[in-house]
């Protein structure tokens, strides 16, 4: 279905377009829909989907003309941000955060990128993640309060019983138990067993761990060689493309 940049940049500009109405549906879902504190509304999937938006508007260069991406950073960029926001999924936008940071990083160094460029979107970035906050928090004060309060109590080396305390307990059984079956690991669909005790689809939230558990170190090896093989051949295919979209940058 995808065999050329064609198809490919099709495909990105419909996936940013079902992201962005995807946006609006949370944001309107958070301010006119249910009030009832006891309703959970972590849409961690809509998360994924907005902050995986977020990065192909960042840096992939969706539409040819220089007027034409500026309209996506200021528009729809924004759109996306909030609605990841309005989410309410810390997973999503702390991977975004790095991603961005590694990125930029990157391209600054590849020369693809200016840092003026990149001081000014990461100027966008982070009003728009900090002003989405700030004006859908009152939606629900008492969910992104708790939310906001353990990340914070996370990062400063506090222990929390909230979900990304519990991660953090897979993080640490699971590091715990993968030498036991080093390198071929326990096999597909362990680590549920391993941790509860019953085979469902349970896993640690965190794709490398799962996979060097349940498939070892070289199921894990395999992994990272497809993700860098993938990698260069995109580098490779976009580099000139990507080159002239940002020339003006």
């Amino acid at each position: 279905m995808i065999l050329t940049e064609e198809h490919l940049r099709r495909f990105a500009r419909t996936f940013v377009g079902v992201s962005a109405a995807t946006a609006i549906q949370l944001i309107l879902t958070l301010e006119y829909g249910s009030q009832d504190p006891n309703v959970d509304i972590t849409r961690i999937g809509a998360g994924w989907l907005l902050g995986m938006a977020v990065i192909l508007i960042l840096f992939y260069p969706l539409l040819p003309s220089r007027r034409g991406q500026w309209m996506l950073y200021v528009s729809v960029l924004p759109l996306c941000i909030a609605g990841l926001v309005a989410s309410v999924a810390r997973g999503p936008l702390v991977a975004l955060a790095i991603a961005v940071l590694i990125g930029s990083i990157t391209w600054l160094s590849q020369g693809r990128l200016r840092m003026r460029t990149a001081l000014v979107l990461l100027l966008l970035f982070s009003v728009g993640i900090g002003g989405a906050y700030l004006a859908l928090r009152h939606a629900n004060l008492d969910k992104y309060t708790a939310k906001a309060n353990e990340f914070a109590t996370l990062a400063t080396g506090g222990s929390s019983s909230g979900s990304a305390g519990k991660r953090l307990d897979f993080y640490r059984a699971t590091l715990a138990a993968i030498p036991d079956h080093l390198l071929l690991g326990a096999g597909v669909g362990s680590w549920s067993r391993f941790y509860y005790g019953n085979d469902l689809r349970n896993y640690p939230h965190n794709l490398f761990l799962e996979i060097a558990y349940e498939e070892g170190l070289l199921g894990l090896a395999v992994f990272l060689i497809f993700l860098f093989r993938l990698e260069r051949r995109y580098s490779g295919c976009c580099m000139n493309r990507t080159r002239i979209s940002w020339r003006w940058a």
